[in-house]
């Protein structure tokens, strides 16, 4: 679960600021998917309110619903504190309701992904003002993930094999101090040697070859020299990488000025980098407010990043990276912070787009199904706190963009994402005759050119045969 800020509310909006809308031009020729179009890219969606508290009869019609929505991956916030409150020992009671979630899913057909954060207990790390998660014992979290890989290996209980290692480390509520008095970073140092536990927990119960991701970044940090102050995740993960400014490896009396970067260095665990791409305080697609920040168009930072790092030998090569946390908060019921429900849909899709775009990027979130309660919370929920639909419900079972180049004749893009089991979808241009087509064979996003021209006025919409359909999109200018 993403971090509550009190004051400091997060805005999940999602707006292609530089993709303004246009008039329309578009055909009815149509061409073969785009190579593109078959590419895999994961959907991941968390609720724990709806899945893990409220009881085995919610979280099934909860898993139902989000089958039905096309979700691929179903993730949860395994808290060691409330697994082993008073000692090492994981209690086996305390597992039921995460064994009926992982059991459940499966049976649907979705993939659990487990992340196993803090807050830490009591008897393996200390406090720091209203936090809990004060220099945690690597050496503890290691039996913690030791005893939750040799439960979930396929026989007690079904296998999992999604894995993410702390949550939001760059946050003093999941990890600190952040900094030692002096300014310097300390919670990088800590995160590296909990990696590294946790990675050996998995590797010693047979789970060397799953899917396991590290990261999981805040995208936005204040950067002030405090203990209990947020970092920028670039900045952040330079310093885990033992790497300098310009990402290069410390080497000699540079390294040794770093907690833990002198001599060698050990390559981290993880097969993919992970990070929550929430906007801060206004669009996301603008950048953010520091250098070392990530939101959902500069991802590229990050990716690049891994690069240099993987060839330091740093991390392994190739690691995509996964979007895990993601959400747009609406008014109603946020008066505050919220954006409008038809702006939430068509950021959906948009931010959705944005990272099929970028080519890197494994899987796509979802936070949360309905909205909590309290207005405090989060309000980017598909459903209201009531289980009323919003127009953003539709729009994530069915996404649609349309694109067209800048020049005056230049084809029409229509990208979708098709829930599962679809057979074929319509199109409903502007104006001219509707256009049918068959779902792909493998994958669930589809892509196709439309080249001739039409009155350039009205939005597109696209159907399923049972009735389910889209919402209303303009055509962006530069897809």
């Amino acid at each position: 679960m993403v971090a509550r800020y009190g004051s400091r509310r997060w805005r999940a909006k999602t707006r292609i600021g530089a993709l303004g809308t246009l008039v329309l031009a578009a055909a009815l020729a149509i061409h073969p998917p785009e190579g593109r179009a078959a590419r895999g890219q994961l959907r991941v969606f968390q609720d724990d309110r709806l899945l893990l508290q409220d009881g085995p009869r919610t979280r099934d019609a909860t898993l139902d619903r989000l089958a039905w929505l096309g979700v691929d991956v179903v993730r949860v916030q395994v808290t060691w504190a409330a697994l082993a409150p008073r000692s090492p020992r994981i209690v086996p009671r305390r597992l039921a309701s995460l064994d009926g979630l992982v059991a459940a899913a499966r049976r649907r057909g979705m993939r659990p992904l487990l992340t196993l954060s803090s807050p830490a207990p009591a008897w393996a790390a200390g406090r720091l003002g209203p936090f809990r998660s004060r220099r945690p014992s690597s050496r503890a979290y290691r039996a913690f993930v030791t005893q939750l890989g040799r439960h979930f290996d396929g026989r007690a209980a079904p296998r999992v094999d999604l894995w993410a290692l702390w949550n939001e480390p760059n946050h003093p509520e999941f990890l600190s101090p952040q900094r030692s008095r002096r300014g310097g970073l300390l919670a990088p140092a800590m995160l590296r040697a909990l990696l590294r536990a946790g990675g050996a927990g998995l590797r010693a119960t047979g789970h060397g070859g799953d899917t396991i991701l590290i990261g999981e970044w805040l995208p936005v940090g204040s950067g002030q020299p405090c203990g209990l102050c947020t970092q920028p995740p670039l900045a952040f993960a330079r310093e885990l990488l033992c790497l300098d400014a310009r990402d290069r490896p410390l080497r000699r009396r540079a390294a040794r000025r770093h907690p833990g970067c002198g001599g060698h260095f050990r390559r981290l665990p993880g097969t993919a980098w992970s990070v929550h791409p929430y906007a801060h305080d206004g669009d996301p697609l603008r950048p953010p407010p520091g250098r070392d920040d990530l939101g959902p168009t500069t991802l590229g930072r990050l990716h690049a990043l891994l690069v240099r790092a993987a060839r330091a030998g740093r991390v392994r090569r190739h690691m995509p990276l996964w979007e895990t946390e993601f959400g747009v908060q609406t008014n109603p019921p946020d008066r505050r912070v919220g954006v409008p429900l038809v702006a939430q849909a068509r950021y959906l899709n948009q931010a959705e787009w944005v990272a099929w775009r970028l080519g890197f990027v494994r899987a796509v979130a979802q936070y949360a199904l309905r909205d909590d309660l309290p207005l405090s919370g989060f309000q980017s929920g598909l459903l209201f706190a009531n289980g009323t639909p919003k127009p953003a419900l539709a729009a994530y079972r069915l996404a649609l963009i349309v694109t067209r180049g800048r020049a005056r004749a230049a084809a029409v893009r229509v990208w979708m994402r098709l829930p599962p089991h679809a057979r074929a979808v319509t199109i409903l241009p502007p104006a001219g005759r509707a256009v049918r087509v068959r779902a792909p064979r493998k994958g669930h996003y589809l892509t196709l050119r439309l080249r001739r021209r039409f009155r350039p006025r009205g939005l597109w919409r696209a159907h399923l045969d049972d009735g389910s359909a889209s919402r209303p999109a303009s055509e962006l200018l530069g897809g």
